[in-house]
């Protein structure tokens, strides 16, 4: 997706070996504190701080100094080296101009970095003569992203678990790490110019959060923080803990739809099985793990899973308003009859 005045395309690792290598001699001859500033050529497209969409295709148009030669000059997006060598504008003698485009993923800061000698570090250059060609450039753009996410996701799990009396911290997979996912399947990380992204605490006698999506711990349990941009949401669980205790389970029984499968005789002699589903009726997410409770068999049934048994789910995080989980029960019946039970339903362990 680059074009330019010159592009070499068989040699891109050798090409950023190199550049890492001969770097390296200008941290060491130069300083580093010189490091980052323009050296003998600069930018004049795009310019620093323009704002663009990703994948844009930007015009590209560096300027040498008066009486700077340019033997190479490497011109890499987003990464110092470039991709391992790939997406690398390359020039040896102006005019020094090309095209780049903005990855299609991309949003947020981009650097645009320039990187060449005014001697050729493949000639037999001695390399403190190499070090002290060195020429560099930087430019950085901001890449924001049209239109509105129709759904939000996150990049690493949404929960956070606080000690009581800790300092706030900042929920990972807020600010930082939730994503909003756009109409054309791209996902973008959060906010952007037009998504900001709100923050809602639903008990903050567990924790409260502030515009920027600091928690702050305020007593043990744990509860939700609605994540919102526009019409679309989604939840961050958070726990709360308070030091050398454990957290109890939570009976979320009134939350939840209990509905029981028809009972089926296992091939082994005095077995049966039935399926329990668990449909979460309320507002607000599930923590997982779900525990099912069993009670109130009659004489003559016996639960081969015991008292409680942990339920399955599709979710990796929690159990979402309107999803559900289930449980296979399996019993042993000593007279073949048909029985009944009663059960209750536990968040986060078992009771």
């Amino acid at each position: 997706m680059l074009t330019g005045s010159a592009h070499d395309g068989g040699f891109g690792i050798l090409r950023v070996s190199l550049i890492a290598f001969f770097l390296s001699l200008w941290f060491t001859t130069a300083g580093a504190e010189n490091a980052f500033e323009d050296r003998g050529v600069r930018f004049l497209l795009p310019r620093e701080g323009e704002v663009v969409r990703p994948g844009q295709a930007i015009e590209v148009r560096l300027q040498p100094d008066p009486g700077i030669p340019i033997r190479v000059l490497h011109v890499t997006l987003g990464h110092m080296f470039g991709d391992g060598g790939r997406d690398v504008l390359v020039f040896r003698a102006p005019p020094l101009a090309g095209t780049m485009h903005v990855p299609d993923s991309w949003s947020g800061p981009l650097e645009i970095v320039a990187l060449g000698w005014g001697v050729d570090p493949e000639s037999n250059a001695a390399s403190e003569e190499i070090a002290a060609s060195l020429l560099q450039a930087f430019v950085t753009l901001e890449v924001v992203v049209e239109g509105k996410p129709v759904a939000l996701d996150w990049m690493n799990p949404p929960m956070e678990i606080l000690e009581l009396d800790g300092e706030p911290r900042r929920a990972r997979g807020q600010v930082e790490q939730v994503e909003g996912v756009y109409p054309n399947g791209q996902t973008h990380r959060l906010p952007q110019p037009g998504a900001p992204l709100g923050f809602l605490s639903n008990d903050e006698s567990v924790v409260t959060v502030d515009a920027d999506g600091n928690l702050t711990a305020q007593g043990a349990g744990i509860t939700y923080i609605t994540v919102k941009t526009g019409d679309v949401e989604a939840f961050y669980e958070v726990r709360v803990d308070r030091k050398g205790s454990q957290r109890p389970a939570i009976d979320v029984t009134d939350r939840v739809r209990i509905e029981l499968g028809p009972l089926y005789r296992e091939p082994e002699p005095d077995q049966m099985r039935q399926r329990v589903t668990v449909t979460n009726l309320s507002s607000l997410p599930l923590p997982q793990p779900l525990v099912l409770t069993i009670r109130g068999l009659r004489s003559g049934v016996h639960s081969l899973e015991g008292e409680w048994v942990y339920m399955d789910d599709d979710s990796p995080h929690f159990i979402a308003p309107g999803a559900s989980a289930w449980a296979d029960l399996q019993f042993r019946v000593w007279d073949n009859q048909p029985f009944g039970f009663a059960c209750s339903v536990y968040a986060g362990g078992p009771p």
